[in-house]
């Protein structure tokens, strides 16, 4: 309860770093606590403060990964049960939100792939000189793979096509220009060319600080 109860002073305190750093050493001690912190519920309630802190950062993914780790441990009749109802209640509602204001959603036929290009240059505010990406997919599976392509040289596979299982959860990455390179083009492929029969549900957030990229199915 120690982790819990400084977890959440660091939140209130706007430090969400140092704040899911004590849920982590809470969560990671969790298979030694007795009867009165279980029957307490302090282990669905560190995983309520890690996706209150989670959303706070930004970070919505893991946020709502941690909602559903809190769903999953919660017990009935825990001291903590009626707040813990409200407290992720109202926090799984406004990262609803969050969500969809945040991603796009891509519907991805059988037999088709989509391919987000990005073009990465040096400028002064380095805006589009990283792409990151962050994607999740609904059900099922997907091949993704990332290819890039500088300026003057021979294109790169910095992230060779794999096969990527829903169950394995979000993706996440970036891409950096290298030293030395001005620009170049950046490709990132989801393909569903294998499927013969079934489309795939994406929600995507990919792109640039300065630009986001939009998808060209083929």
């Amino acid at each position: 309860q120690a982790a819990m109860c400084s977890a959440q002073l660091h939140a209130h305190r706007g430090d969400a770093a140092a704040g899911m750093a004590q849920c982590e050493l809470g969560l990671s001690l969790s298979p030694r606590l007795g009867a009165p912190s279980r029957d307490f519920g302090t282990v669905p309630m560190l995983h309520c403060l890690s996706a209150q802190l989670h959303a706070s950062s930004g970070d919505l993914r893991r946020a709502e990964a941690s909602l559903d780790a809190c769903s999953a441990a919660a017990a009935r009749g825990t001291q903590m049960q009626q707040l813990l109802t409200f407290k992720s209640g109202r926090l799984r509602r406004s990262l609803g939100l969050q969500l969809h204001d945040a991603y796009a959603t891509l519907s991805l036929p059988a037999g088709r792939a989509a391919v987000f290009s990005i073009t990465l240059a040096r400028t002064a505010d380095e805006a589009t000189s990283t792409a990151a990406w962050d994607w999740a997919l609904e059900a099922r599976d997907i091949d993704f793979g990332v290819r890039w392509t500088a300026a003057a040289g021979e294109p790169a596979e910095p992230h060779p096509t794999s096969r990527h299982e829903a169950a394995a959860g979000p993706v996440e990455g970036s891409f950096e220009l290298p030293e030395g390179c001005e620009s170049g083009l950046l490709e990132l492929t989801l393909s569903n060319r294998f499927s013969y029969f079934r489309s795939k549900a994406v929600s995507y957030r990919i792109g640039t600080a300065a630009v986001k990229a939009e998808p060209r199915v083929e």
